[in-house]
């Protein structure tokens, strides 16, 4: 009992106080001085470049999608991979928090937030566009090798690396699977191991599945899967796309 007790404490009191800490102090204040510094210094790229971005998203590759020895995949299946990798049950789940907490209020302000915080994103990809390496179908990249080949600084792209795994790897899909599960499972009266067993068979035949064959027959559909994104992130850089967390 005492042990439980324990865990308790350094659960709730310890790793609680440090998480309140970090979202009030210091994350809110670098997600929103990082957003106002891109968009002013880009000269507010998220809405100059809008129409190129639209254009280069439904125009069709000058390329065969299939080519000798190579899989390639279109601008606008690159961007459904993107957008399954930032929209999930947690942004449900979040907003609806925030309207219960913050009123009417809280939705302006999340668009106000989405619309400057692009500007992040924008830099996010450009950067991993600049220092992405070529391999031997195609080419990979992401945070950590801009930090290792960037800042000059491997032993952060190796942290970052580290970190990405376990919170993509596992903690997120933990938390993501439960979320998803539980809500099912309470809507339609269906018990969780079942829900639980479906997503399991779901995300497998995902994973052994062939990710460009994937997106060229069902691209619209590819933002649902978002909970096995993490998960065959090496078939994604095979297939030739970036993944913006990897």
């Amino acid at each position: 009992m005492e042990y439980i007790m324990n865990l308790e404490f350094i659960r709730f009191d310890i790793i609680g106080s440090i998480s309140d800490w970090l979202w009030t102090y210091i994350v809110i204040t670098m997600l929103v001085g990082c957003a106002l510094y891109f968009t002013w210094n880009l000269r507010g790229v998220q809405f100059t470049m809008l129409p190129t971005m639209l254009r280069n998203l439904f125009k069709p590759s000058d390329q065969p999608i299939e080519s000798i020895g190579k899989r390639k995949i279109s601008s606008f299946q690159a961007f459904a991979i993107s957008l399954s990798s930032r929209v999930g049950t947690g942004n449900l789940a979040g907003v609806a928090s925030a309207i219960f907490v913050g009123g009417p209020g809280a939705v302006f302000w999340m668009w106000v937030m989405a619309l400057l915080g692009a500007s992040t994103a924008f830099m996010e990809a450009t950067l991993a566009q600049l220092f992405k390496r070529r391999g031997k179908e195609s080419f990979y990249g992401g945070p950590a090798y801009y930090m290792k080949y960037g800042l000059k600084r491997p032993w952060m792209g190796a942290l970052f690396a580290v970190l990405i795994i376990y919170g993509f790897g596992l903690a997120n899909q933990i938390v993501q699977s439960n979320t998803l599960c539980d809500a099912i499972s309470d809507a339609f009266q269906i018990p969780m191991r079942y829900v639980a067993g479906g997503l399991t068979l779901l995300t497998l035949a995902i994973i052994f599945a062939d990710v460009g064959h994937h997106l060229r027959r069902h691209p619209p559909h590819r933002p649902l899967l978002r909970d096995d994104c993490a998960l065959h992130g090496p078939r994604l850089h095979r297939a030739g796309a970036l993944h913006p967390c990897c």
